[in-house]
């Protein structure tokens, strides 16, 4: 049984804590031995329910490299899959995003990390003309998203600034996409999210992806994305609802 939401161990209070600064942590040295799953998912327990992630009931999602992947399971996929935040699609979704790696086959070099978070990332956006006009795009209105071809294209706001803090909800992939088969001004749509993730790449963070490793983000306050990785790099994923206070 995990542990209550209540009792913070030292890894959850250093989490909490880098997430309320900067919207993400990481931790080089979280997993040394696999467990199965159990320290990640008594993690996620400590900030809010871990979300069912299949109809058995399990809690985590196992990842593996695969050449054959489809393009519906990015994170199977050997190539980059580009700057997002998690379940960018869903109309309501996790709060926090848990991946810790399992096995990398070469260390530092397989499938890291980039992450950002997006107060730092409007700042960098905002310091020229090119930028704010990203900004101002993505902010403006609902914009279609659609994360494969066959499903249902769907329109939220990039930028949510109303709310009283910067909440994000970005994949550039799935924007493109949208509005592609939405009919909107393609260039425009692209031209935004092209400036929007070349301020990412200038002001994020390398995170190595080393056996142990571990990333939170929360994914209104951060984006990330995960560089191309060889075949047997392995990692879980777990997502966390009801994290509000982070």
């Amino acid at each position: 049984m995990g542990k209550s939401r209540t009792e913070m161990t030292p890894f959850g209070t250093r989490i909490k804590d880098e997430i309320r600064r900067q919207g993400w942590s990481y931790i080089l040295e979280f997993q040394p031995f696999d467990d199965g799953g159990t320290s990640l998912t008594d993690l996620a327990r400590e900030f809010g329910e871990p979300l069912e992630v299949s109809e058995d009931g399990s809690l985590i999602v196992e990842t593996e490299m695969l050449p054959t992947a489809s393009v519906s399971e990015p994170f199977n996929r050997p190539e980059r899959i580009g700057w997002h935040n998690d379940f960018s699609t869903w109309p309501e979704r996790p709060v926090l995003s848990m991946a810790s790696v399992v096995s990398s086959p070469e260390r530092g070099s397989s499938g890291d990390w980039l992450v950002v978070g997006i107060d730092l990332l409007l700042k960098e956006l905002l310091r020229s003309a090119q930028g704010r006009r990203a900004v101002a795009l993505l902010e403006r209105g609902e914009l279609p998203f659609c994360f494969a071809q066959g499903e249902d294209i769907r329109w939220f706001r990039v930028l949510d600034a109303e709310a009283g803090a910067n909440r994000v909800r970005y994949y550039g992939r799935a924007l493109r996409l949208g509005a592609e088969l939405a009919g909107l001004n393609d260039s425009e749509v692209f031209d935004a999210c092209e400036t929007w993730e070349y301020a990412a790449e200038t002001v994020g963070v390398r995170c190595p992806a080393e056996t142990g490793a571990l990333l939170v983000c929360n994914n209104w306050r951060s984006m990330h994305d995960r560089l191309e990785q060889s075949a047997g790099r392995r990692s879980r994923l777990c997502f966390v609802t009801g994290a509000e206070d982070v």
